[in-house]
Order: structure tokens, then C-alpha cells, then sequence
């Protein structure tokens, strides 16, 4: 179609109906969830992150000292890297089972 004002033709505009919504019920895509061997036997991978501290140990600390007036071991950090894996691992798998491959904060 030329649009003679403005000296070109159309940007690739196809004229055309959108289906109606009892068929595009019809043709809606069934959502298929493939789980690999591998995925459905290891949940998770040994790495180096295993054993690294996940946790912003001078953040945590602060929060403590101001919100309870306790000071924080050491220690703490450790256990608690290891509790925010455990939770991690379950969101993955829940996130795994939903078909998607990206972990929102509804899988925690």
C-alpha cells in the first residue's frame, strides 16, 4: 500500500482479521515440561560455590547490632550460607518442575 503524502510504501502492514477468542482457545499451545535424565536424577552440581560464604557477613552483622543489640559470630556466616543453598536448591527444583528455567521469588 503507497502512502503517497509521505512518498514510501506501508512498513510490511498485511491486512488481516486476529482469530476470534474460541479460536484462539483452539489453538493455544500445550505447555510439555521435558525433564532429561540428567535433571531428574541430580538436582544440583558440586562446584567451588559450595563452600563459599554467600552471605554479606558486615550487613548481617549491622542488622543485628541495630535491631537486637547482640554481636554475630563468625560462625554464623558459614550456617547461614549453608541454609540460604538448602533453600535455593528446593526454589530450583520447584522452579525446574514449573517448566521454566529462571527462579522467581514465588518458588521460595
Amino acid at each position: 500500500m503507497h502512502v503517497p503524502i509521505l512518498n514510501h510504501k506501508n512498513a510490511w502492514a498485511e491486512e488481516g482479521r486476529s482469530p476470534s477468542q474460541a479460536a484462539a482457545v483452539q489453538e493455544a499451545p500445550v505447555r510439555r515440561i521435558v525433564v532429561t535424565q540428567n535433571q531428574a536424577t541430580s538436582p544440583s552440581k558440586p562446584g567451588p560455590m559450595d563452600q563459599e560464604i554467600l552471605i554479606v557477613a558486615s550487613k548481617l552483622k549491622q542488622y543485628v547490632k541495630d535491631k537486637y543489640d547482640f554481636n554475630t559470630s563468625a560462625d554464623v556466616m558459614e550456617a547461614l550460607s549453608h541454609e540460604v543453598r538448602r533453600i535455593t536448591d528446593r526454589a530450583v527444583e520447584k522452579a525446574r518442575a514449573d517448566g521454566r528455567k529462571t527462579l522467581m521469588n514465588r518458588d521460595f
